[in-house]
């Protein structure tokens, strides 16, 4: 996954922002990513197990369904200790993934995933975090490009936040969305993850995403009639 650019509109008509980041999935790199966390709301530590210094390890594997809903967990605990368990359960259902892609189509599609929380202590602090993806290694991408498996944008269009949307006093929204591109750059079919965002970001996303054209490099369709595309779009009204 490749990081293309980030840049931020001000609108004249309304103190709204919008960011737009592309998120660029070289080829059949994309089609075989792992579903991945989006949203996560951490887990309280247990306070019992806070006081008596005890650490753990939960894994949870289950599903992640085409809308980016966990379902089917099992757990697993490093320590004979239930409170951290039920500390991960009572959160989980607030959860929201990225979903795994479809390699014949560029669309979300359910796929088993697992997540790893560590409930830690720092200076007799309680730390809890989640495993993410790392990054990919740049020099691996630098590799990739020189042999030709690139993406660049040549007409990029910001979207606009949308009026109605300003009217209602929507504080901001997420819109994440996957392009189907084909040899000459144009986007074919855009489809949308599950991001809980009013409809009403979904038309200006749409207005802006199919304006935009790329420059595909000679080693990225690998045989393939088009690539898949990951975009962002981060919508929000100033303060």
């Amino acid at each position: 996954m490749r990081r293309l650019a980030l840049a931020a509109l001000l609108l004249a008509s309304a103190p709204a922002f919008a960011e737009d980041e592309v998120l660029t999935g070289w080829g059949t790199e994309l089609t075989s990513r792992p579903a991945q966390p989006m949203i996560v709301v951490p887990p309280e530590y247990p306070k019992a197990a806070l006081a008596k210094g005890i650490q753990a390890v939960v894994d949870v594997v289950g599903t992640v369904t085409a809308a980016g809903a966990f379902t089917q967990p099992v757990y697993r605990s490093s320590v004979d200790d239930p409170a951290f368990q039920k500390a991960v359960e009572e959160v989980l259902g607030l959860w929201m993934f990225f979903a795994a892609v479809s390699g014949e189509n560029c669309e979300p599609k359910a796929a088993e995933a697992q997540v790893r929380v560590w409930f830690e202590i720092e200076n007799g602090k309680a730390k809890v975090s989640v495993s993410r993806p790392p990054d990919k290694d740049k020099a691996k991408l630098a590799a990739e490009e020189r042999a030709g498996a690139y993406v660049k944008v040549l007409t990029r269009v910001s979207p606009v936040y949308p009026n109605k949307a300003i009217q209602k006093n929507i504080r901001g929204a997420r819109i994440v969305a996957l392009s189907q591109v084909g040899p000459d750059g144009r986007v074919q079919k855009i489809v949308y993850q599950n991001t809980g965002a009013d409809p009403l970001f979904y038309g200006t996303s749409q207005y802006a995403l199919e304006r935009w054209v790329y420059e595909i490099g000679p080693g990225m369709l690998k045989d393939r009639p088009f690539v898949c595309l990951e975009h962002t779009f981060r919508y929000r009204l100033a303060d």
